[in-house]
């Protein structure tokens, strides 16, 4: 670009700039004076109210008890502003009875955020106070209107035009002096939310636009922070109906629906609680009634509002119902704090109907492999589905309504495939048949409709057109478009009293189109900006478990949600946190518990740490994918109940210190191949607990336990028909997925592989080779240059030419390229196959994570080799379907696992040790 042209495009871009900042001041300034003109018209049109006006009802009677005169000697000197800590509990006494003085106490000391201040926000605010919180923050951007007052908590007709916040304050501040109101007059956005939310303990959601409240809801959900969130109230009138339950839970709510998609899409299907009802709409319900276009035509919407800045109501709302949803919500957050015991509603109970409708699926997909691939009975059987029971609810609840799609019938549901399908249905893999049926594909029926349709269309070919209206096709093929765009889909209208801001984001959009595309040099400028980065796909990501193994097992256990696990102390490589935490999960499913998501710690120093070099404690979504792994545990084992956050332990638990134990210390001796009656553990450790709490005072009924980290302790191979399941539960992270996808795209390409994404092993491909520490190394017998050695050998035999190599030791890594080089072997490791602009991002993840890309890599390898005394090598090697000792005798010297993928080299006994890891 010449400097020429360079300044005429800044000149251009500062005039867009300052004419539409012109624009929008000009139109802010206009509507603020309006305002102010009615603001004080209103309030002069209030009558004052006389002393002859007021009713004499207040006057005290003659017949006063000692009680009558102590409560009206304390109000007087709360009037004269006497507050002290004896005022405060006798105001607060009722309360103080029923949550306990520690209940109470950890109330007061709370710091809670209110986000939305009108008649859901506004009540639960009013509540909070009353009850005795004594440090809230209140967030609204709004201002009070006279459609507010049918249903805020405290707004008078003097408040009307002043903002929601400070009305609250001013009202409340007559009754509870002694609360610290932070008032933040302002909306909320995500980009905001770590100033707005900062020492939140928590948060309660009243906000009605959609883009604010997923914003509020994920960044609590996934920064720990506990949160209630308000469901619509609009076109709601039976109080009966109104309930507290997961997100999950609420599935005839419109704006539940919407919310919950939008979180869906952000990975997060359940685990925020919800005030929310089940009321359907009906004939003669109210009904959402959305602003005629001819108004807006009129272009005077402004007028419409009861005055100026304030949004047109467009939804009906019962005045009492927002008090109602406001002050569940406050009921929530008060009984969570003070540790008081609750049962709210936890699923709709439908799990057995999306599960008879999975295994419906399962039938017709088996039916129609066996019509497009020409097999018989035994060759479907295995096939497996790419859909989960969760898949299934959001289908039937989410995208159809919970009804047929042909005729509105909302029992004996089904799911079918909408269309014939092209070309092949089945994919296969090494030793896997999996169906390539997808999500849009499936169409809602009744048992009968899917039974025809299958039928008729599915196998024998009729188009869809043939067989329904253009009615029901129509509305199929909108609700399939609908899903592909539901991001876009689900964003809320813009409120009439935005489209005047609206109009001067139109004129700087109309600026900025000229400046650059109409101007001179606009090449130079669109060249000049920054590319997108097209993010690699995540070819390592995988769907949630469903271990029937499991089901079973769980199945037999009894359970007690009031003893309580934690596991705190995982560090190490990936391999000993991986096994260190499932475990943890193993050892609280024997003895019935609930668990508290497992943490980390975090080597500053290497890839395989210990933990006398640990220095950081972090969450376990730094290594493993949470979402995944919480929602892995309810498909397969739903009695067991998690706490996602130690926060969100009740307070009442914390009253002793937690006890300790290593799991091994209940069994003796102690072997290297593990415990010696795992099935026995659950019964020992009850005894166990019995004798550790006889002596202590009882705390409300909740125990809990932390399982310190031990060496591998438990006998993976007394549970084999889990074991790979189990493994599978902790899903590596999605940025380091997403990095070793990079990587191994890069692998391939640069080598000429042909290999697919989808392909378990990479066949004739690569060969993976980990060197440990010197010191594992040492263990086995095996110095490195020995091991090294080993390694060309065992690759040279394989006729394969590229090595990708992991270690802990770079020197090692430099020595073995050299040599390698020699025989016409090329070593490949992470750092040399990233581009330059992915390194920096690589080198910012810790050692821990950055062995998580190795850890993936490696285990796509054609062949794999590692030693023997190190976990990291092993977990790769029962990753790949390796076995815990070699198949076919003893093998090579120095060789103690051996099958067709991997290979592990070490000492007697290695064996041993493997068989406590979990693959």
């Amino acid at each position: 670009m010449t400097p020429t042209s360079s300044h005429h495009a800044a000149h251009l871009a500062a005039t867009a700039l300052v004419s539409g900042a012109l624009v929008a001041t000009s139109i802010l300034a206009f509507q603020r004076l309006r305002r102010e003109r009615r603001v004080d018209d209103l309030k002069h049109s209030i009558p004052p109210l006389t002393g002859e006006e007021l009713p004499d009802l207040v006057a005290p009677t003659p017949q006063w008890s000692k009680e009558d005169e102590r409560s009206a000697e304390l109000a007087a000197r709360a009037i004269r502003g006497e507050y002290d800590d004896e005022l405060i509990l006798e105001q607060l006494a009722r309360n103080r009875v029923f949550l306990s003085d520690s209940g109470l106490a950890a109330l007061r000391n709370a710091k809670i955020v209110v986000v939305g201040c009108g008649g859901v926000g506004s009540h639960c605010a009013a509540a909070l106070a009353r009850s005795g919180a004594s440090h809230i923050r209140l967030i609204d951007f709004d201002m009070v209107s006279l459609s507010s007052l049918n249903r805020h908590a405290v707004a008078t007709l003097a408040d009307v035009g002043t903002p929601k916040v400070e009305c609250l304050r001013r009202r409340l501040r007559a009754v509870t002096p002694w609360v610290d109101f932070d008032c933040r007059n302002e909306m909320f956005s995500e980009k905001d939310a770590s100033r707005l939310l900062k020492d939140a303990e928590f948060v309660v959601d009243a906000i009605d636009n959609i883009d604010s409240k997923v914003g509020l809801l994920a960044y609590c959900h996934e920064n720990g922070i506990q949160v209630v969130s308000s469901m619509g109230a609009g076109c709601k009138s039976d109080p009966t109906r109104i309930f507290v339950g997961d997100i999950s839970a609420s599935t005839e709510d419109p704006l539940s629906r919407s919310t919950r998609r939008r979180l869906r899409l952000r990975g997060i299907a359940s685990g925020i609680p919800v005030v929310f009802s089940t009321e359907k709409p009906g004939t003669g319900k109210a009904q959402l009634l959305p602003l005629s276009e001819e108004e807006f035509a009129k272009g005077k919407v402004g007028e419409l509002a009861p005055m100026a800045d304030f949004r047109v109501r467009i939804l009906p709302v019962l005045g009492t119902m927002p008090a109602v949803f406001g002050c569940a919500a406050a009921n929530y957050v008060i009984l969570k704090l003070a540790g008081y015991p609750t049962d709210n509603v936890e699923t709709k109970g439908r799990d057995k109907l999306y599960e008879t409708i999975l295994a419906q699926v399962q039938g017709s997909e088996e039916k129609v492999a066996r019509a497009t691939m020409g097999w018989g009975a035994e060759d479907v059987k295995g096939l497996k589905l790419p859909l989960t029971t969760v898949d299934v609810g959001y289908l039937v609840e989410e995208v159809y309504r919970g009804r047929s799609v042909v005729s509105g019938v909302p029992t004996r549901l089904a799911l079918v495939r909408w269309q014939a399908p092209e070309g092949k249905t089945i994919k296969e893999g090494e030793g896997q048949k999996s169906s390539r049926l997808r999500l849009g594909e499936l169409v809602c029926m009744t048992k009968e409709e899917a039974k025809v349709h299958e039928r008729e269309v599915v196998l024998g070919g009729k188009n869809v057109d043939d067989m329904y209206g253009k009615d029901i096709v129509e509305y199929v093929e909108s609700r399939i478009e609908e899903e592909k765009g539901v991001v876009g889909a689900a964003a809320m209208f813009l409120t009439p009293n935005r489209r005047y801001v609206t109009l001067a984001g139109a004129v700087l959009f109309l600026e900025w189109t000229w400046v650059f595309l109409g101007s001179p040099g606009h090449k130079d400028i669109l060249s000049s900006l920054p590319s997108q980065h097209k993010e690699n796909k995540d070819i390592f990501d995988y769907g949630f478990v469903q271990s029937t193994a499991l089901r079973d097992i769980c199945d037999a256990v009894e359970w007690n949600d009031e003893l309580i696990f934690t596991c705190d102390n995982n560090s190490g490589s990936v391999a000993d946190v991986k096994n260190s935490i499932l475990n943890c999960l193993r050892f609280t499913i024997a003895a019935g518990g609930r668990l508290v998501t497992p943490r980390i710690i975090v080597s500053n120093t290497s890839e395989t740490s210990s933990v006398d070099s640990a220095t950081q404690r972090t969450d376990f979504s730094s290594m493993f994918d949470l979402q995944h792994f919480l929602m892995s545990i309810h498909l397969s084992c739903p009695q067991l109940n998690t706490y996602k956050h130690v926060g969100d332990v009740p307070p009442r638990a914390w009253k002793h210190d937690p006890l300790s134990l290593r799991p091994e210390d209940l069994q003796s001796p102690f072997l290297s191949s593990g415990i010696p009656r795992p099935e026995s553990w659950g019964g020992e450790f009850h005894n166990w607990l019995d004798n550790q709490t006889t002596t202590r005072e009882p705390t409300g009924g909740l125990t809990v336990v932390n399982l310190a980290r031990s060496p591998p302790v438990y006998p993976v191979s007394s549970d084999e028909e889990l074991a790979h399941e189990f493994g599978m539960f902790l899903k590596v992270q999605p940025e380091a997925r997403i990095l070793a996808t990079s990587i191994f795209h890069a692998l391939i390409r640069k080598h000429n592989i042909d290999v697919a994404d989808s392909s378990a092993i990479a066949k004739n491909a690569y060969v993976g080779a980990y060197l440990g520490s010197n010191d594992t190394a040492a263990d086995t017998n095996h110095p490195p240059t020995t091991f090294a050695q080993r390694i060309l050998n065992e690759t040279l035999a394989t006729d394969l030419k590229v090595l990708y190599l992991a270690s802990t030791d770079p020197s090692s890594d430099e020595g073995l390229a050299a040599d390698a080089s020699k025989l016409g072997i090329f070593v490949a490791t992470k750092f040399k196959l990233l581009p330059a602009s992915d390194v920096a991002a690589l080198q910012a993840l810790s050692p821990e994570q950055q062995a998580l890309i190795d850890y993936l890599v490696l285990g796509r390898a054609s062949q794999f080799m590692s030693v023997g005394g190190d976990a990291f090598g092993w977990s790769v090697a029962l990753g790949r379907g390796g076995k815990w000792r070699r198949e076919g005798g003893e093998g090579m010297e120095g060789e103690v696992m051996r099958d067709s993928l991997s290979r592990i080299y070490g000492k007697k006994g290695d064996d041993q040790f493997a068989s406590c890891l979990w693959p």
